[in-house]
């Protein structure tokens, strides 16, 4: 099978390019007064303006998210590299399109020479960037005497790597860090000289456990949005300037502490959240400007330490339906107007749990429900509380 286009053999990659090729082909079949020479390749037709502002809008089409999705990242980067390998013609585009080389995803197994050019193809742009190494290699290797020598080797290269996502510390715009907390020392994230002009978000996922004393010092960046994966004891972070946050494995009280100093925070999301007996708050927390919140296996205390008068998309997955209480609990408190309520059991739920915090969000339009058997007489009383709901979806547990 062959491209209609420009008559290339398929390799294969071609089919994953359905989006892009159609934009092209409609473009070119046109109607048109002039008469077209079937015996010339109808690409050269176009001009590398308009096949670059084809990529782009091709790129522009891909969803993203509040933090860093590895998946939209990779496709990206993907895109550019399919888009080069049609023909001649869009090679050489896309290689002069720097929009799509500004996402990139680079791993520790990446030749420094590829990184080097992949990361200097989108100059002058903003850069959003994703490093990745596996969490069980030895970072220490060439400080090791008893190292080998491929893992001496192995560090080097990511070290090289890191000297030049750090060389385009000016661009970033969004970074997201896999990687050991002793790492984060290699990149540009506590040098304020170099800190970086346009950095939106910092997505960062270390590999600790529970029980290990980790520090991380965040001083030379502002991000607006920050998402921390790991078990971290203490964070030094200028947090005057973050409306988004995220936490993966935390206390309540490391959440209560944040939010204490991140009042204007719009959006939150905090996951795999532990109670501490030792903690007690001296009042609840307002957070006036907080639009979004979304909440997976937490205690029942969380609901205790804060009050969302602005909340209004609450996205919550409970490993027990008796929280739920809380979660009514919140509402009154805070004499919210829910608008997207989303609430995921993963046991069975009695629907008049359900029903009764749906009688505390008259307002609500959106609602997701897993974890609850719908009948004739639970529709009639959604529908009957809830008069301006345009949307709603229901899963078994």
């Amino acid at each position: 099978m062959s491209c209609p286009t420009c008559g290339r053999p398929f390799n294969g990659s071609e089919s994953k390019m359905v989006s892009p090729y159609q934009l092209l082909n409609d473009s070119v079949n046109q109607p048109s007064t002039g008469k077209l020479d079937k015996t010339t390749p109808r690409i050269p037709r176009l001009s590398a303006e308009l096949l670059s502002r084809i990529f782009t809008s091709c790129v522009a089409s891909l969803s993203t998210s509040n933090f860093p999705d590895v998946d939209y990242k990779n496709k990206t980067i993907g895109l550019a590299l399919t888009l080069g390998s049609v023909c001649q013609n869009w090679r050489t585009v896309s290689l002069k399109t720097p929009q799509l080389w500004n996402t990139v995803h680079l791993s520790s197994d990446l030749p420094v020479e590829i990184a080097e050019i992949w990361l200097a193809r989108s100059v002058p742009l903003p850069l959003d960037v994703q490093f990745h190494i596996p969490p069980e290699v030895n970072i220490q290797a060439d400080e090791d005497e008893d190292a080998e020598e491929e893992e001496v080797e192995y560090i080097t290269d990511v070290r090289s790597i890191i000297t030049e996502i750090n060389r385009h510390v000016s661009r970033w715009r969004s970074v997201h860090f896999s990687v050991h907390p002793e790492m984060l020392s290699w990149f540009s994230l506590s040098q304020k000289a170099n800190q970086p002009q346009r950095l939106d978000v910092l997505s960062l996922c270390l590999y600790s456990e529970e029980g290990d004393e980790v520090e991380v010092e965040l001083q030379g960046v502002v991000p607006s949005k920050l998402w921390i994966m790991g078990y971290i004891e203490e964070i030094g972070i200028q947090w005057n300037n973050l409306t988004h946050l995220a936490f993966r494995n935390t206390t309540v009280r490391k959440c209560y502490e944040a939010l204490s100093v991140v009042r204007q925070v719009q959006f939150c999301s905090f996951d795999t959240m532990q109670d501490e007996d030792e903690f007690a708050m001296q009042h609840p927390l307002i957070l006036p400007s907080l639009d979004t919140l979304h909440l997976e296996h937490y205690p029942n205390s969380f609901w205790d330490c804060f009050i969302f008068p602005s909340l209004q998309t609450l996205h919550v997955l409970p490993a027990d339906p008796q929280l739920l209480v809380g979660v009514r609990s919140a509402i009154v408190r805070s004499k919210c107007q829910l608008k997207d309520l989303r609430i995921l059991h993963q046991k069975e739920t009695d629907q008049s749990e359900i029903i009764e915090t749906l009688r505390l969000a008259p307002s609500l339009k959106k609602l997701h429900i897993r974890g609850c058997s719908i009948s004739d007489t639970f529709f009639e009383l959604m529908t009957a509380l809830c008069k301006s709901i345009v949307g709603f979806r229901f899963f078994e547990a």
